[in-house]
């Protein structure tokens, strides 16, 4: 069997690898999900691009690279994509606008945008959010020039050559002509995505009496979720504090149908509080930012606190039923986290049970605590033993600190559409942190960073850590809940081992940053998993 045609592969970050390829970006990502080796952990094609995550401690770039050349376009990459019908009321709020700027009546947009067929080339921004090619070229419309601030659920979309479907409310600039009943996206239905990579779509016109007994029927279907149940009440929220929500490592694997990976905006933090009462460090635990929570036992706990002031911070203590824990001051980071022993018990979804707010995705209900919730345990296997911990862990100390302070970074793979003094700047200037930062994104105010390019980018895979440049030349850097494709060109994608530290920025921080190679970032994680497993060792010998 021959070898598919050449592909030019780059580095995303220490992390992941972007695959240029002539074939179709999603048969060789079925192909390559196929026979994925052991690091590995998620698969996203694009247009023309299909890009590898991996865990850098278990799969080097060069082997990975070695691997993608290849693998061969073979039966997985064959198989016959599914065919969807979505049926859909043709009331949008632009309806009238896109007849207008195409030249055609309302009527004749409705019967070219339905006669169409399309295929779905990626599936990302939202969970289950389909970008689709086959709009016929008469019905392009540029987005809108100030997006909506909501976009409901269902909504139809144009947005310049591409049609879409919003699976969540959401924020959006394509221009609305329709709204289809179904259900794109349910964490609860296997697969919870309606739509895949590769899948062709037909739209299919109803009227309102259809529209309302297709949305009844799937209301009435949707799922209540799993592993609710939960055992003893162990904490009651008093002040739920600015954002408080349940984290715990992430959701790896789910990219390719718009779910990002999520998880603590600390991970480090996270991995010790959990550590120092006695969970595994992948437990959910809280995570608060800038105001944290009040909260009382409801039974004898044993808890820590990693982050914020007080002298219980980092070390575990233990709550007799009625004791108030009181978390509210966070500094000088930006969150901190408290564990409980067993582990906040809220429901599994999709393979992980942190908050993912725009998803409503786990944690309470989707959403962050609020006063009068009550907190469950996982587990209710003994605590082990606060009495007489007069030591403490700083979770800086587990990370080797960059001697300047500043955050380090590698090239991103549109670094050359940037001139050399957008680089001088990244580099020798300072940034600000914008008050409108959060666990999507760190926004930075400052140096502009111009690109030389004019041409729109064509959206694609991204990381944690990248920072994408939008027109305004203002960078962002994508965090925990990013987006799992973005159309901004990527200047630069921070270290791994720095993620902890943008997670601890806070609004009018400033940032610098220093380039380094993939070695050293190699070497700074290797350096903390070192410094994590001399710190298991010592928490087991304490006994």
């Amino acid at each position: 069997m021959p070898r598919s045609s050449p592909r030019r592969t780059t580095a995303l970050g220490d992390s992941a690898l972007r695959i240029e390829c002539a074939d179709s970006a999603v048969a060789l990502a079925a192909a390559l999900a196929a026979a994925a080796p052991t690091g590995v952990t998620d698969i996203v094609p694009a247009y023309g691009v299909v890009v590898v995550h991996f865990d850098p401690l278990h799969a080097g770039q060069e082997a990975v690279a070695e691997w993608a050349a290849g693998v061969r376009l073979g039966k997985a990459s064959k198989q016959k994509p599914a065919e969807v019908e979505v049926p859909v009321l043709y009331q949008g709020e632009d309806l009238a606008e896109v007849a207008r700027h195409c030249g055609l009546s309302a009527e004749e947009v409705i019967e070219r945008h339905a006669g169409a067929a399309y295929r779905v080339r990626a599936v990302g921004f939202l969970p289950g959010f389909p970008y689709l090619d086959g709009l016929p070229p008469e019905l392009a419309t540029p987005r809108r020039a100030t997006p909506r601030t909501r976009v409901p659920a269902g909504a139809v979309g144009i947005g310049g050559a591409q049609t879409g479907v919003y699976p969540l409310a959401s924020p959006g600039g394509w221009n609305l002509i329709g709204q289809t009943p179904i259900e794109l996206f349910d964490p609860d239905r296997e697969p919870p995505a309606l739509l895949r990579p590769g899948d062709m779509v037909r739209f299919r016109p109803i009227d309102g009496e259809r529209y309302e007994k297709l949305l009844q029927a799937e209301e009435t279907m949707a799922a209540e979720g799993n592993d609710r149940a939960l055992s003893v009440a162990a904490m009651k929220v008093l002040d739920g504090g600015a954002q408080t929500t349940v984290q715990d490592l992430g959701r790896p694997g789910l990219q390719s149908i718009g779910v990002t990976p999520g998880g603590a905006m600390d991970p480090v933090a996270a991995r010790l509080a959990n550590l120092l009462v006695g969970n595994r460090e992948n437990a959910p635990l809280l995570e608060a930012v800038l105001r944290g929570p009040k909260l009382r036992a409801q039974c004898d706990v044993t808890a820590a606190v990693v982050g914020g002031h007080g002298e219980a911070t980092g070390r575990p203590f233990s709550l007799a039923k009625g004791d108030t824990l009181d978390a509210r001051q966070i500094a000088p980071g930006a969150r901190a986290y408290v564990a409980v022993a067993g582990g906040v018990g809220v429901p599994r979804r999709l393979g992980g049970r942190g908050a993912n707010l725009r998803a409503g995705l786990s944690g309470m209900l989707g959403r962050a605590l609020v006063k009068g919730d009550r907190l469950g345990l996982l587990a209710t296997t003994p605590p082990p033993s606060a009495a007489g911990h007069h030591w403490f862990v700083r979770p800086e100390t587990l990370t080797p600190a960059d001697p300047e302070g500043k955050l380090r970074v590698l090239r991103g793979p549109q670094a050359d559409w940037f001139s050399e003094e957008a680089w001088r700047r990244l580099l020798g200037e300072a940034f600000d942190v914008a008050p409108q930062s959060d666990r999507m994104g760190v926004r930075l105010a400052g140096p502009t960073l111009a690109t030389k390019q004019t041409a729109d980018m064509m959206s694609e895979p991204v990381v944690a850590g990248a920072i994408q440049t939008p027109p305004s030349g203002d960078p962002i850097v994508l965090a925990a809940d990013r987006q799992t494709i973005g159309g901004y060109p990527v200047i630069a994608c921070l270290a791994t081992a720095d993620l902890p530290r943008l997670g601890q920025l806070r609004p009018g921080d400033q940032v610098r940053f220093r380039e380094i190679d993939r070695a050293e970032a190699l070497a700074l994680l290797k350096e903390r998993e070192k410094n994590f497993a001399v710190l298991r060792r010592g928490l087991e010998l304490r006994g």
